[in-house]
């Protein structure tokens, strides 16, 4: 078993981001596929804790709520619109889409921990054979369609701001999500990939086993499909309070039991603000006071410059301790028969700056010099030479929200697509620190 690494991923403003990313090269992007089609199928929930599908294909929306449409999936649903020329535009929700006062009585506050994601290596739901799976989810967070392959008609190479190579192409419905381009690329390098743990199958293991995830915290809902107001705190957690018997990586982890609605998680103490009471937990220090439901839709935000992480105090894989700005947040809550709470058609999606996606690397040991995980060498110069030049060349949006075509891009699109499902907040725990280049080597430098 290799040993432990101190690891993370993130979320913010409306937006958040996981794991893992870019890896050297669009000259590589044929990326293995280890993210086999029975993830796609729903875990046995022993404990009935969720019910539905793994995508979410519309469905209630909260508490015999009103449906959210049935081909709401992946960042397509109310919210999208159409260009001036016609074509699909799956636009981030904003405040101004906020339902009238809804009224109703509010339910007790719940807690969902993120269970399952997708990177880029798959998509959630259906999607062509021999696609790019990064081109069917995220949002258009730019409010520019460059090059989407289903809008032929419109402008050609119009872009929010000047990338270092080329034209970065949105993916169908104008969506932004260069992280989901690039992060089967980084899955499959040899030095990154699988020493570090860098793919969906080796994060979903993860999530499985209830080694990390982050909770999220839901106050004030009114259960119902809209619902104008309500608060969502988020913590990061370094997993379930429970001794497990097996570790990731394993072969066959989904045919494992997965945690449990009971099982109680550890949350990191430094993001309370105040003490824990019970099973509930203050107020965390990244939150959104001001979110919304419509149309069975959950839609939030974090704080520019939020902080978010994968603690992998307890897992085998690495994520990314990372800064999103402009991001979002949206799930679908759906309340089973047994009163418990499942989030579908999760999407995180926002912004992560050149020089804060550089420091993630660095912070889980991807260093000149540095060993690698596996205690099996280390990590070369021409490794990290590779990744600062891509990174100068492959940024698409601007973190400030800013469409300005004339300006350098200093931001890389993310869009993340997840699922997650009621869980027990557990006891506070110190974990580990943030630090540059903890298994040795150089950090590198943009």
């Amino acid at each position: 078993m290799r040993p432990r690494l101190h690891s993370c991923v993130v979320a913010t403003k409306g937006s958040v981001s996981f794991v893992l990313l870019i890896g050297l090269g669009l000259a590589w992007f044929g990326a293995c596929n280890i993210y086999t089609e029975a993830l796609l199928e729903p875990d046995p929930r022993l404990d009935g804790g969720a019910t539905g599908g793994a995508g979410g294909n519309g469905g209630s929306g909260g508490v015999g709520g009103s449906s959210g449409g049935s081909d709401c999936l992946a960042g397509k649903c109310w919210w999208s619109t159409t260009t001036p020329e016609g074509c699909d535009d799956h636009r981030a929700p904003t405040s101004s889409d906020r339902p009238a006062s809804a009224g109703g009585s509010e339910l007790p506050p719940f807690y969902l921990a993120i269970d399952r994601l997708w990177l880029g290596e798959t998509a959630p739901g259906d999607y062509p054979s021999g696609a790019e799976p990064w081109q069917y989810f995220g949002l258009d967070l730019d409010g520019v369609c460059t090059n989407s392959p289903n809008c032929a008609a419109g402008a050609k190479d119009q872009v929010s701001c000047r990338a270092g190579i080329g034209v970065p192409p949105d993916g169908i419905g104008c969506r932004d999500n260069m992280f989901a381009r690039l992060e089967p690329v980084a899955a499959d390098q040899p030095t990154l990939g699988e020493p570090f743990g860098i793919s969906e199958d080796s994060f979903n293991c993860e999530l499985h086993r209830g080694s990390f995830s982050i909770l999220i915290k839901v106050t004030g809902y009114n259960g119902e499909a809209d619902d104008d107001q309500l608060r969502l705190d988020f913590y990061m957690s370094p997993g379930v309070d429970r001794d497990q018997s097996w570790d990731c990586p394993e072969a066959g982890w989904d045919q494992r039991a997965p945690w449990l609605a009971n099982f109680p998680w550890k949350v990191d103490q430094a993001m309370l603000q105040g003490s824990a009471t019970g099973s509930d937990l203050p107020n965390s220090t990244l939150s959104d006071a001001d979110a919304y439901v419509k149309n069975g839709y959950l839609v939030g935000n974090l704080p520019d410059g939020a902080l978010m992480r994968f603690i992998g105090d307890n897992a085998n894989a690495a994520g990314f301790p990372m800064k999103f700005y402009k991001g979002i947040f949206v799930a679908r809550p759906e309340r089973g028969n047994d009163g418990l709470w499942t989030a579908y058609d999760g999407l995180l999606a926002g912004r992560v700056r050149k020089a804060d996606m550089l420091t993630a690397f660095n912070q889980i040991g991807f260093c000149e010099g540095g060993a690698l995980p596996s205690g099996s060498g280390t990590v070369a110069k021409a490794d990290t030479q590779l990744l600062t030049d891509y990174l100068k060349g492959n940024m698409d949006v601007m973190s400030t929200g800013e469409v300005n075509p004339s300006a350098d891009c200093d931001a890389m699109s993310v869009g993340i697509a997840f699922t997650a499902r009621q869980a027990l907040p557990g006891p506070a725990v110190e974990v580990s620190p943030l630090s540059e280049c903890p298994m040795g080597g150089t950090p590198s430098t943009l």
